[in-house]
């Protein structure tokens, strides 16, 4: 059990990175959300017996305030950065990974398994975290509103009209639930996969980039049809199931022909 402690110790050495991408992301996204101006104003030019300009000034919902903080670009950006970290640091990229990996006594399928569970537990420990934030922002909007443009149902519209927080917690919509379990255990697998192939020098593996781009596109994308997400979620499925069996064949492509890259 000692054996698979210390395969675990290796990945979660980046614990402290990922953490700190998580409060960048967070800070960043607080900071330009608080920074979206209370009143917004736009002017306008008609013809009507000469020039008019006409100015309507307006309180912005939640929904707008969270669109002009581009939350959802920023927690893209820090997801990406935190695969890359995760990769990166576990490859041997400048670190005594690959010999410190090549010394401990336990199966290479054993090692990938474990990783792929840390990369997962990351990739929640993120989603987590955004949903904290979220929650958090809302509030503050609520405190610093004007009485009269809030109501009960404020915070429960943006949750549903914004795209990235209603994939965030799509509420009733089924499909996206399935498809935000599905999408950890992908991300963490694909990435175990990257890091074994940088190990044995196979070059890169475009599963990993695939996954983390899938990702970010589901997570930022506004799919309406209802079919998208059904073809969203089986594609994801079948990608998991890939990986999975890529983990497990490496060894025999080995011994065969010298592995191929994921």
């Amino acid at each position: 059990m000692k054996k698979h402690l210390s395969v675990l110790m290796i990945a979660s050495r980046t614990i402290w990175r990922v953490l700190a991408i998580i409060l960048i992301t967070a800070a960043v996204q607080t900071a330009l959300f608080a920074a979206v101006p209370q009143e917004m104003s736009e002017t306008t030019q008609y013809w009507y017996d000469g020039w008019q300009t006409q100015t309507v000034t307006w309180n912005p919902t939640l929904t707008e305030t969270f669109e002009e903080a581009h939350t959802g670009l920023v927690a893209a950006v820090g997801f990406v950065l935190m695969c890359f970290i995760l990769c990166v640091k576990t490859s041997g990229y400048g670190t005594a990974v690959r010999y410190t990996v090549s010394r401990l006594r336990v199966r290479e399928e054993a090692l990938n398994l474990w990783w792929a569970l840390y990369f997962t537990a990351c990739a929640v420990l993120f989603w987590m975290s955004q949903i904290l934030v979220m929650q958090l922002l809302c509030r503050f909007f609520m405190w610093r509103a004007d009485p009269a443009d809030v109501n009960g149902q404020t915070v429960s519209i943006a949750w549903y009209v914004n795209t990235y927080l209603h994939n965030l917690m799509p509420g009733r919509d089924m499909g996206r639930w399935v498809r935000n379990i599905l999408l950890a255990p992908m991300v963490g697998t694909a990435l175990a996969a990257f890091s074994m192939v940088q190990r044995r020098r196979q070059g890169i593996s475009f599963l990993a980039i695939g996954a983390v781009a899938l990702t970010v596109v589901s997570f930022c994308l506004k799919l309406d049809n209802g079919f998208a997400y059904a073809v969203s979620v089986l594609v994801l499925f079948l990608l998991g199931v890939a990986l999975v069996k890529l983990l497990t064949v490496y060894r025999a492509d080995e011994t065969e022909e010298g592995g191929t890259a994921a």
